[in-house]
């Protein structure tokens, strides 16, 4: 994801975090914004309407939001909110800057209240995965 100045990425397996390269075209090593537990990939990831927040979910179940400033992270981040979802988190969307909503392996949509770090909504939508959001 880019504000064409900064772009962020999730790691696999391998690399189970949340990166950062606030110039891209340079040949710098990317910040470290938060890593995630031993084999957790980072499949989803979504950033408040403002820039204000981004989100980062794993496949194995685990998402995280961070604050940004001017669409930048610190190098390990403190953690907003965080969660365990029952099933992966395949999909992130920000509804408004605090509004986040979740969709995973279990066809199910949730929201939630990042300021209140609590669910609000948990949609049963289909039998099969949610693959996208988009507000």
């Amino acid at each position: 994801m880019s504000n064409g100045k900064t772009i962020f990425a999730g790691g696999g397996t391998d690399n189970t975090s949340l990166m950062m390269w606030p110039e891209p075209g340079n040949d710098t090593d990317p910040v470290i914004v938060s890593k995630f537990p031993q084999g957790h990939s980072v499949y989803a990831l979504a950033i408040s309407p403002s820039g204000s927040r981004i989100a980062a979910g794993t496949k194995q179940g685990y998402f995280r939001v961070f604050g940004l400033s001017d669409f930048q992270a610190s190098e390990n981040a403190p953690v907003d909110f965080d969660f365990f979802h029952s099933h992966a988190v395949d999909c992130l969307c920000f509804c408004t800057d605090d509004i986040l909503a979740s969709g995973g392996g279990d066809g199910h949509i949730r929201t939630w209240s990042v300021t209140d770090k609590r669910q609000m909504q948990d949609i049963p939508a289909h039998n099969g995965r949610i693959l996208a959001l988009c507000q």
